[in-house]
């Protein structure tokens, strides 16, 4: 009797950390991902390469993150492939317009800029 409550509050206790680390997770990804929009936004207003560079190394890591929603970042990996062409960065927007594809290959808008880099 003693040892099938210890199993039980053991499970319990195993069930709750998990679900506070996926959360802690979760919550940890959000924070990283407002981090790049904002570092995107700033650069957009400035010009500033580094912290277009900066972003786009957080959507990265989140794009290579197993099991991440890579469509959830659409909007970021366009916004970054269009920031590098307007600097004339052509080789780092071909590859941002190239991970775009990956998440959405019928987006024909993405082949067109392909084409154009």
């Amino acid at each position: 009797m003693v040892n099938q409550q210890l199993k039980r509050a053991f499970l319990v206790l195993i069930a709750t950390s998990c679900l506070t680390a996926i959360q802690a997770h979760a919550d940890d990804t959000e924070s990283q991902i407002q981090s790049g929009k904002t570092l995107l936004l700033e650069a957009l207003e400035s010009n500033d390469r580094q912290k277009l560079d900066q972003a786009a190394t957080i959507f990265q890591a989140q794009l290579d993150n197993p099991g991440f929603d890579q469509s959830t970042l659409v909007v970021q990996v366009s916004n970054t492939a269009q920031l590098y062409q307007n600097i004339e960065l052509q080789k780092q927007s071909l590859d941002w317009w190239q991970r775009l594809i990956k998440i959405e290959p019928e987006n024909w808008r993405a082949w067109a800029k392909v084409v154009q880099c």
